[in-house]
C-alpha cells in the first residue's frame, strides 16, 4: 500500500516537471529532458495505475457499504460525478460479468432428512416421532 503522502508528492513532481519543460523550451536542453521525463513518465505509470486501482477498489468498499455518493466524495476527496462514474462502472461490469465463487456448493435437499437423521439413535427417533406407514 502506498503511502498517503505519495500522491500529493508525485503531483508536485509533475508540475514542477511541466514548469521545467516551459522553462527549458528555449534551451538546448529541450530533448534532453524530454527523453528523462518520458522516461520517469515510464517508470511511474504502474504506479499511476495502482494509486488509481486502489482508489477505484476504495470507492467501491464505501458504496458497498451504503455510503451515499456525497459521503464517498467526501471522504476519498473527489467530486461527485466522478464517484457517480465509477459507480456506474462498477455496476455494469457486475452485470456483463457476475463473479463465480471458485468452488460451487450444491446441496441436495431430498436427502437433507436422511444425512440429519442418521445421527440419532433409532430409539430417540421412535419415542419422538411418529412412524409413517405407505
Amino acid at each position: 500500500m502506498a503511502l498517503p503522502i505519495f500522491p500529493a508528492s508525485l503531483s508536485l513532481c509533475f508540475a514542477l516537471s511541466f514548469s521545467i519543460l516551459y522553462l527549458s523550451k528555449f534551451t538546448a536542453l529541450h530533448r534532453s529532458f524530454l527523453a528523462f521525463f518520458g522516461a520517469v513518465s515510464g517508470w511511474l505509470r504502474h504506479v499511476r495505475k495502482e494509486l488509481k486501482e486502489e482508489l477505484r477498489r476504495k470507492i467501491i468498499d464505501l458504496y458497498l457499504q451504503c455510503y451515499t455518493h456525497e459521503e464517498i466524495a467526501e471522504q476519498v476527496g473527489l467530486e461527485r460525478s466522478t464517484i457517480t462514474k465509477i459507480v456506474k462502472n462498477f455496476k455494469s461490469e457486475i452485470i456483463h460479468n457476475p463473479p463465480v465463487p471458485e468452488s460451487l456448493q450444491f446441496y441436495n435437499v431430498w436427502n437433507f432428512q436422511a444425512r440429519v437423521m442418521q445421527n440419532f439413535k433409532s430409539e430417540i427417533l421412535n419415542k419422538h416421532c411418529r412412524k409413517i406407514q405407505i
